[in-house]
C-alpha cells in the first residue's frame, strides 16, 4: 500500500548508509582542513577504527593520547605565524583584527579537534546502533558512548575583586564616671533643668536651684545635664524651704533612669519627718513609711544637710550629720542625681537647694 511504499526506500537507504559506514575509508582530518594537526590523524583514525578491538579501549585511554602527542607535537607554521604579537604601538583594532584563532591558545584548538573527532565517532556508532546490524537482522545492537574529556576551566579576563575589610564597628563612646562632682548653682547655665507651667517650676534664683509645686499632690523633680550613671556614691546637698505649708516633701534623687523615670527618693519635710520612696511604673512604692526624727531642722526657712551613701544594694539616709535609715533595695542598680520637691494637702510649695556634691565610692 502507500503507506508501506513511502517506509521502505527510506529503511533501505539507511541500510546503504550504514554498510558504506562499515566498509569506506575514513578520510583522515588534516584532509578535510589543513589546519589540523597531522598528529591528530593517527589518534582520529585509531578512534574510528572499523574493529572494535583496534580502538581506544576507554575514555581515559583516548584522552592521555591526544595530552601524549599534544605535548610533543610541534607547533604548525601557521600558528607560528598567528600567535606573532602586534607591533608596539599598533592601535587596539589591529590586534583584535588578527582573527580568533590568534586570539585563542593552542590548547583550545587540541581540545576543539578532539572534541570534533568524538563527535564522528558518537555519529558512528549512532548510526550503526539504529540500523539493527544492516543485512543481520538478528546481531545484537551494542552502542558504546564515547564521554570526551572535560575541558580547563577558562580564566576570566577581568581584574580580580578588590576585598575590602569589612569596617569595624567602634562601640560607642561612653564618657568616664567621675570620682567627684559639685555645683553652687553660682551659674545658670551649669547645666540643671529650667521650666516652668501652670504648676511646677525649676529656675535658678539668687545663687541657688529652686523648685516649685502649686498643686496639691504633686511632685516635681529636675537632673543635671550632661546625666552621670552614678552606682556606688555618696550625694550631698543644702536644701531649704522657702514658702508654703510644712506638710511638704523634698530631697535627694539617686539612680534616676531618663528613660523609664523610675528612681529612689530619699526625703524630708519641714514638719520634722523623713521616708524613702521607689518611684517606678509612674508610681511610688514606699520602702521607708514617714518616720518623725528631732534631728532634722523644722519650719519655713530652716536649712538641713541631706546626705545619701550607696554601695551596691544598700544605701544610708543622713540629715544634719545623723544617721536616720538604712535601705536594701535591688530594683536599681546605677543611673543619675537629682533634686525632687512635693506639695501634699496644699499648693505653694518652694523649696532652694545649694552646694549640691557627688563623690563616687572606690572599692
Amino acid at each position: 500500500d502507500a503507506e508501506h511504499a513511502n517506509v521502505q526506500p527510506h529503511a533501505g537507504a539507511q541500510a546503504n548508509n550504514v554498510q558504506l559506514l562499515r566498509t569506506q575509508p575514513v578520510t583522515p582530518p588534516s584532509g578535510v582542513s589543513r589546519r589540523t594537526p597531522v598528529w591528530l590523524d593517527s589518534i582520529v583514525l585509531k578512534g574510528l577504527a572499523k574493529q572494535p578491538e583496534n580502538r581506544y579501549a576507554s575514555a581515559a585511554e583516548f584522552r592521555s593520547a591526544l595530552l601524549r602527542e599534544g605535548a610533543t607535537a610541534p607547533a604548525s607554521p601557521l600558528q607560528k605565524a598567528t600567535s606573532k604579537p602586534a607591533p608596539w604601538g599598533a592601535p587596539r583594532q589591529r590586534a583584535a583584527g588578527l582573527g580568533l584563532r590568534a586570539a585563542l591558545p593552542t590548547w583550545f584548538w587540541l581540545i576543539a579537534g578532539a572534541a570534533a573527532a568524538l563527535l564522528v565517532a558518537l555519529v558512528i556508532v549512532i548510526a550503526v546502533a539504529s540500523g539493527g546490524g544492516g543485512d543481520d537482522p538478528g546481531a545484537p545492537v551494542v552502542t558504546v558512548v564515547v564521554l570526551p574529556p572535560d575541558p580547563p576551566s577558562p580564566t576570566p579576563m577581568i581584574d580580580a575583586p578588590q576585598i575590602v575589610p569589612s569596617a569595624t564597628i567602634e562601640p560607642p563612646i561612653v564618657p568616664p564616671v567621675p570620682s567627684y562632682y559639685a555645683d553652687d548653682f553660682s551659674d545658670p547655665l551649669s547645666g540643671w533643668d529650667i521650666y516652668q507651667d501652670e504648676t511646677t517650676k525649676a529656675d535658678y534664683v539668687g545663687g541657688e536651684y529652686q523648685l516649685g509645686v502649686d498643686k496639691d499632690n504633686l511632685v516635681t523633680w529636675a537632673n543635671p545635664e550632661p546625666g552621670v550613671d552614678w552606682a556606688d556614691l555618696e550625694v550631698a546637698v543644702d536644701a531649704r524651704s522657702m514658702e508654703g505649708p510644712v506638710d511638704n516633701a523634698f530631697g535627694v534623687i539617686i539612680r534616676y533612669e531618663p528613660v523609664a523615670k523610675d528612681y529612689y527618693w530619699y526625703k524630708i519635710s519641714s514638719d520634722g519627718y523623713y521616708a524613702v520612696e521607689l518611684h517606678q511604673n509612674g508610681e511610688f512604692v514606699s520602702l521607708v513609711k514617714w518616720t518623725e526624727s528631732q534631728a532634722i531642722n523644722q519650719g519655713p526657712g530652716a536649712t538641713n544637710r541631706l546626705e545619701v551613701v550607696c554601695s551596691g544594694e544598700r544605701c544610708s539616709f543622713h540629715v544634719n550629720g545623723t544617721h536616720l535609715t538604712d535601705v536594701s533595695d535591688a530594683t536599681l542598680r546605677s543611673g543619675n542625681i537629682g533634686l525632687a520637691a512635693a506639695a501634699l494637702d496644699e499648693p505653694g510649695v518652694v523649696v532652694h537647694f545649694d552646694n549640691v556634691t557627688a563623690q563616687a565610692l572606690t572599692k
